[in-house]
């Protein structure tokens, strides 16, 4: 069967045409005019468009594609969409490809002619920014023994060409040809299966399989681009590919069975673990630390119960006891009572009788007359004394105050005041006057009476009422003192505040920064704040002077200007402005540069001025300089300085305005260049630090004086009021006349009477002393008697607070030991018993009641933990529910509970999933590895190792149709070896399929004789990790790319290394990957040769059946590296030798040598128009004529190529050849 005619509607950008076919049919046209996707029209309708199968475009490698190209689609090429731009029938379109058959002279009786058509409706979907192309509906038929045309797929419809629509496409065809004629397919298979069995003259279809090998073999016999190696074309074009993924997905499944068993397996046995860990913890620790500090808690009570018990009985004791002793001492007491007071009235009795006699009576008067003038001594002796003490305090104090004020200027006159009221104050005799005060005491004469008043009014005029009179008033010393001390302070003020503006301008210098006058300062500020961009500037800082000899005198002559504020000249309007509405902080306004006439008047600067001896690189400050002073030269003489206008000299004097005037300035008040600000920086801290010390000592006066003002100020004068020296002489005399008067009167008369009462009163005080010992007796008996008394009440109410809580910690006892059970309970008895008896304290159980608290409420918290990370990975049905139980709690109880479900709830799920469950799951693992372990051996291993180490049938099928090919006398065939980067995959297969085979043949009961891949040992360590290795990928998350792993190695066309072999003259076969030397064209022969070998086992061609044969054959991009002959013989050998009938699209350059052997040209041309259809032109060539062209031409080049030759190497008629020059 052979392919005369080929029909596109609609297909990318070719024309609605019908394209006829010869024996040798050449496709030729440039890059891009469409000789592609009219081959890939041809392969649409030879797979019926299967993508599976159909592979567009396939002459561009995938190596060699463009990230801007897109993949070609059926409904690309129907949509005319392209890489250049949107699809030109974006809104929707019908299409169609058709090829019509026709039997040739070797098919003889068999097949007859038909058309297959393959088309589709497409749209295009824009999903965001990305246009999607799909197929909306498709349609398949084969219409028997017609050619059908691109005429019959378009209808007129209202005077114009319409594309039939896919679903009517099959009615309309019936309309024209017949039901009978026309088959329709629903499927792509149910078409190629028909296609194929009409190509092979049957109208029986063949089966699928089938049809997939014809639609590979015509498909892998487009010559697209070489494939890289010999190995590849071999094992992706030649051999046929498996279907692996549901055997992988199966092994997949079982695999992960077993990994999920395994997981829930280990899950169960960390649950039972868990458990196991939770009960060891309520068992073993939480319950009897539980119940031993309650039985703790019972100990304490009754501890503390019995010990109140026991402290009430001694109390009562020890009450009893006082009570007795209370009597007896009340006794006693009452007993000296009464003898007290018959001593007593005795006493009265006897004073009564000498108070009644003359002698007592006038000793009394005397006694009062002494007592009344040693008052009057005695206060003038004080007063004496204090004001003694009240003159060594103020000596000091102005001795203190005079050293202080004299470093202070203006302070003399005080100092001198002070001088003298220390000089009164030393002028006292204190020692004199003491001995003047004793000599008046005793009597010694009216001169020391008036000494001591003398001394008195010294004492006065010292630090009396003289001291008041100087140191306090308008005039006093003290207000001097206190002025003086203000103008310290206002001093130290002053200092204070030029120490740091000193500080501030030394900073400036410091910081490369003159001190600038605060109206510059804040207007520079201000336009820094709201003009940055203008760079506001001060003219000090962007300056230097060049000659340091003419410092002085420049900068006294620019004076004020040497701070103007410059600013970059573009912005002069808006500083303009600024500066009108700026209100300034301070009085004075600040200058600025007017930028736009000074630039201007810069031009006029003269030679010499002043400005010649400033440098800058600011150009605004040298324009401003040149503009204001420019024209004030620096001159060397007086005499020069006359004949100027405006001149200076280097002293300073200078000329301006008609006014001479020495406008230097001092060093300290230069500010132009960094050097001079270092120099004042230096100078000002040198400053600063005189000042400082100034300070520092001015502080230290300021102090002192301070010091004397407040010491002076809270001084107090003595107090000398009322001593009268006179005064004192008359209470002395008294006193000396009352004595004398005493000593000579008689009592002889009262004298027993006295002597008796000085014995009553003496029995009277021994009778106290022992009343006040008795009374102590009494009142520690009643202490004793009282505190014992309290005691029992408070020990009553203990016990009676107590006992309660006793019987209650014996019932939470009784409570918390429930957990014992019968048979541990008599030792939590005995333990109780034991204790009581033992007498430890109370603090003993409650220290050993808090440790097992604290034991419980760890080991609660344990058991806690434990189950909440045993329910995160419990089944519902196997969690362990725990009511809320908060610890400590006031009763045992709600613990006793807890620790009681729990345990019942662990014991459970212990038996439950130890007992039970695991085991069941340990079974249904077995059982899952051994099903894997099948699947594995069976499907995987012996399936890939039978495929690898058996026959090729398909190796064997195109080495078979080699035989019947011989390209001038080579013989070839197709050569497979094992291929090393699979040997430890085929290792791994053996070593299963070995003891798969062993297990097989043992006699073992059960399933002890299954070969276990999960737990065999046995495995060489390469074959083990191999194996792992599977497992790895069998489980991997990767999906994707474990499943493009897997399938690779279940490909078992990977396990061979294949190769084309050539036998050799000497009968031996030479693989060609070994071939060391020929040409690429030598080597792409070989591809032709083994293409046509796959295409006749794929149709069949050297079968012996009597049946049609497929014989066209698409080249596509071919003979790129051949000469003239060899593909002349290519083409000679599959037209001529095989029989086939060749469509081949080439590069010009390829074949303009052998355009004679072509019947029919079919050329292919852009439109110039781009985006628009292109052209195809159809030619019959006359072989005869273009080979008789083309022989001329090779004769015309022969000859003229002998003319050249013969010039460039004349011969030599001595004999010899001249070479050419």
């Amino acid at each position: 069967m052979k392919m005369i005619q080929a029909s596109v509607v609609n297909w990318g950008h070719l024309p609605h045409q019908d394209v006829n076919f010869g024996g040798l049919t050449l496709l030729a046209g440039e890059s891009g005019a469409g000789k592609t996707s009219f081959i890939d029209a041809i392969i649409a309708v030879a797979t019926g468009n299967d993508p599976r199968y159909a592979r567009y475009n396939a002459a561009q490698t995938e190596g060699a594609k463009s990230a801007k190209k897109s993949k070609r689609t059926f409904a690309s090429y129907v949509l005319g969409a392209d890489d250049s731009g949107p699809a030109h029938r974006a809104e929707g379109a019908h299409g169609y490809a058709a090829i019509a058959w026709e039997p040739d002279a070797s098919d003889g009786d068999y097949g007859a002619p038909f058309t297959a058509i393959v088309g589709g409706e497409a749209r295009s979907d824009k999903l965001g920014e990305h246009v999607h192309l799909k197929m909306v509906d498709e349609q398949r038929i084969i219409v028997i023994g017609h050619r059908i045309g691109s005429a019959d797929l378009i209808e007129i419809v209202d005077g114009e060409e319409e594309v039939i629509r896919v679903r009517d496409l099959a009615l309309a065809l019936r309309k024209r040809f017949g039901r009978d004629a026309v088959l329709d397919f629903g499927t792509k298979s149910a078409f190629t299966s028909m296609l194929y069995a009409r190509l092979r003259g049957s109208d029986k279809a063949v089966t699928n399989d089938e049809a997939v090998g014809c639609m590979r073999a015509f498909v892998n016999s487009v010559a697209y681009r070489q494939p890289d190696d010999l190995h590849g074309l071999i094992r992706d074009e030649i051999l046929e590919a498996e279907d692996n993924k549901r055997m992988i997905t199966e092994l997949t499944g079982t695999i992960r069975d077993v990994s999920n068993l395994r997981i829930q397996a280990d899950r169960l046995q960390n649950n039972v673990s868990l458990l196991e860990e939770a009960q060891r913890y309520l068992l073993e620790e939480a319950g009897p630390s539980f119940m031993e500090e309650w039985t703790f808690v019972a100990l304490a009570a009754s501890r503390r119960l019995g010990d109140a018990t026991a402290k009430r009985d001694a109390a009562v004791s020890m009450r009893d006891e006082a009570s007795t002793k209370l009597d007896e001492a009340t006794t006693r007491d009452e007993r000296e009572e009464t003898r007290l007071k018959e001593t007593r009235e005795l006493i009265r009795t006897l004073g009564a009788q000498i108070a009644a006699s003359d002698v007592d009576r006038i000793r009394r008067d005397l006694e009062r007359e002494i007592e009344k003038g040693g008052d009057v001594v005695d206060g003038f002796s004080r007063k004496l004394s204090n004001a003694g003490l009240t003159m060594g305090a103020l000596r000091a104090l102005v001795t203190s105050s005079v050293n202080a004020l004299r470093s202070i200027n203006g302070m003399d006159a005080v100092s001198a005041r002070l001088d003298a009221i220390r000089a009164r104050i030393e002028a006292v005799d204190l020692p004199a006057l003491q001995a003047h005060f004793m000599a008046v005491k005793d009597g010694l004469g009216a001169t020391a009476v008036e000494e001591l008043a003398e001394g008195v009014w010294r004492v006065n005029a010292a630090v009396g009422a003289g001291w008041s009179s100087a140191i306090e008033g308008d005039q006093s010393v003290l207000n001097d003192i206190g002025m003086a001390a203000d103008r310290l302070r206002a001093e130290l003020r002053v200092k204070t505040e030029q120490r740091d503006d000193l500080e501030r301008r030394r900073q400036s210098f410091a910081a490369g920064r003159a001190h600038y006058p605060p109206e510059v300062s804040a207007f520079r500020d201000y336009l820094q704040e709201v003009l940055p961009e203008s760079r506001p500037r001060i003219l000090c800082d962007v300056v230097e002077i060049a000659d340091l000899a003419w410092a002085r005198s420049i900068e006294g002559f620019i004076g004020a200007d040497r701070y103007a504020i410059l600013y970059d000249k573009d912005y002069e309007t808006r500083v303009i402005a600024l500066l009108r509405r700026y209100q300034s902080p301070v009085r004075k306004r600040p200058s600025v540069v007017q930028i736009g006439e000074a630039l201007k008047e810069a031009a006029n600067a003269r030679s010499g001025s002043l400005v010649d001896k400033i440098k800058t690189s600011d150009p605004v400050a040298i324009g401003y300089l040149k503009a204001r002073y420019g024209r004030s030269m620096c001159v060397a003489t007086e005499g020069d300085l006359r004949t100027q206008r405006s001149a200076l000299l280097v002293d300073g004097t200078s000329v301006h305005a008609f006014q001479y005037r020495n406008r230097a300035v001092g060093d300290e008040d230069l500010v132009f260049g960094v050097e001079v600000r270092r120099r004042h920086a230096a100078s000002i801290a040198a400053r600063i630090e005189e000042l400082q010390g100034e300070i520092g000592r001015d502080r230290l006066v300021e102090k002192a004086v301070k010091d004397a003002e407040t010491g002076l100020a809270r001084a107090r004068p003595a107090d000398l009021a009322g001593l009268d020296s006179s005064a004192l002489s008359e209470a002395s005399a008294v006193i000396r006349r009352a004595r004398i008067q005493l000593d000579e009167l008689d009592l002889s008369s009262i004298q027993g009477l006295e002597d008796q009462l000085a014995e009553e009163n003496e029995r009277a005080d021994e009778i106290e002393k022992l009343r006040i010992a008795i009374a102590k007796q009494i009142a520690n008996h009643e202490q004793v008697f009282y505190a014992q008394t309290a005691i029992i009440g408070e020990q009553e109410a203990e016990i009676a607070k107590l006992a309660p809580g006793v019987a209650k910690a014996l019932e939470d006892m009784d409570a918390a030991l429930v957990l014992a059970g019968s048979l541990k309970r008599p030792h939590y008895d005995r333990m109780f018993r034991e204790e009581m008896e033992s007498g430890r304290e109370v603090k003993s159980f409650e220290d050993r009641r808090a440790e097992r608290r604290l034991e419980v409420v760890r080991k609660y918290q344990l058991v806690q933990e434990t189950l909440r990370v045993y329910n995160a990975e419990a089944l519902d049905h196997q969690k362990v529910l725990q009511h809320k139980c908060e610890y400590p709690t006031p009763h045992p109880a709600p613990m006793a509970q807890w620790i009681e479900a729990i345990e019942q709830q662990v014991y459970d799920q212990l038996r439950r999933q130890r007992n039970t469950g695991l085991v069941e799951l340990r079974a249904e693992l077995k059982m899952a590895e051994i099903n894997f372990t099948s699947a594995f051996t069976t499907n995987f291993c012996q399936r890939i190792l039978g495929k690898v180490t058996g026959p090729m049938p398909t190796i064997e099928v195109v080495n078979k149709n080699l035989e019947h090919i011989s390209f001038s006398g080579d013989q070839m065939r197709v050569t497979a070896s094992p291929s090393p980067e699979f040997e430890e995959y085929i290792s791994l297969f053996r070593a299963v399929q070995a003891k798969a085979e062993a297990n097989t043949a043992q006699e073992r009961s059960d399933d002890a004789g299954r070969l276990d891949l999960f737990n065999d040992v046995e495995f060489d360590p390469t074959d083990l990790e191999t194996l792992e290795k599977l497992k790895a990928l069998l489980l991997s998350n990767d999906v994707e790319r474990s499943i493009a792993e897997l399938e690779r190695i279940a490909d078992y066309r990977n396990y061979k290394k294949y190769d084309f072999a050539k036998r050799s003259k000497s009968g031996e076969w030479i693989d060609m990957s070994t071939w060391g030397t020929g040409s690429g064209g030598e080597s792409e022969t070989a591809f032709y040769i083994i293409r046509a070998a796959v295409f006749a086992a794929g149709f069949k061609l050297f079968s012996k059946q009597n049946c049609a044969h497929f014989r066209t054959m698409f080249l596509d991009e071919v003979f790129g590296k051949m000469d003239e002959t060899r593909t002349r013989r290519v083409i000679d050998f599959l037209s001529e030798t095989i029989g086939l009938q060749l469509v081949i699209s080439a590069p010009s350059k390829s074949t303009a040598a052998v355009l004679d052997i072509f019947d029919k040209r079919i050329g292919f041309a852009k439109s110039p128009e781009a985006g628009s259809q292109s052209w195809i032109s159809e030619a019959d060539l006359d072989r005869a004529k273009v080979e008789a062209i083309y022989d001329r031409h090779r004769r015309e080049t022969e000859k003229r190529a002998v003319a050249a030759f013969d010039r460039a190497n004349p011969v030599d008629r001595s004999g010899g050849a001249i070479a050419a020059e």
